[in-house]
């Protein structure tokens, strides 16, 4: 879709050019941010980062009274969570509870396997960063296409593996 801004790059140190991203010109005003990995340690390894790496970071655009919610924006504004990990092996309860505090939009980040986003309807979707190569290119292409559904711009990254 035209809507979508895509990037890449390489890292050799990968939490820190993640972290990097999300206080960027680019991903540092959205509020609606998926993060793919590939496993399920590592989205809640990395959930943990970025909650601990970004707490007390305000969202750019977001730190005056006069900040207006965006056309299509849910719930609290600023996300009241930073970060939340989701993946196969949680509870339903869990999973759950995730999906619907992210739906609501009281949290700015899902770092999630490929479990999250089946049947995800949330058109509001800013951006979409795979921490880690997708298995093939039909799932990148499914995965990025979780953002902007509303016709509005959205920003997708793709940390390539350095080898």
């Amino acid at each position: 879709p035209p809507n979508l801004r895509l990037s890449v790059s390489t890292a050799s140190d990968r939490d820190q050019a993640l972290i990097s991203l999300l206080q960027g010109e680019r991903f540092g005003s959205l509020d609606s941010i998926i993060v793919y990995c590939t496993r399920r340690e590592e989205t809640v390894r990395v959930a943990a980062l970025l909650c601990t790496c970004l707490q007390g970071t305000p969202l750019r655009g977001a730190e005056g009274p006069g900040h207006q919610k965006t056309k299509g924006q849910s719930g609290c504004w600023p996300p009241t969570w930073i970060a939340d990990a989701y993946h196969a092996g949680l509870s339903p309860a869990e999973r759950r509870r995730v999906q619907k505090i992210f739906m609501s939009g009281c949290l700015r980040l899902v770092v999630a396997t490929v479990a999250f986003g089946m049947g995800l309807d949330k058109p509001d979707v800013r951006g979409v960063i795979h921490y880690n190569m997708p298995k093939n290119f039909e799932s990148y292409v499914q995965e990025i296409g979780r953002a902007g559904r509303d016709g509005e711009p959205a920003h997708c990254h793709l940390f390539l593996d350095p080898e």
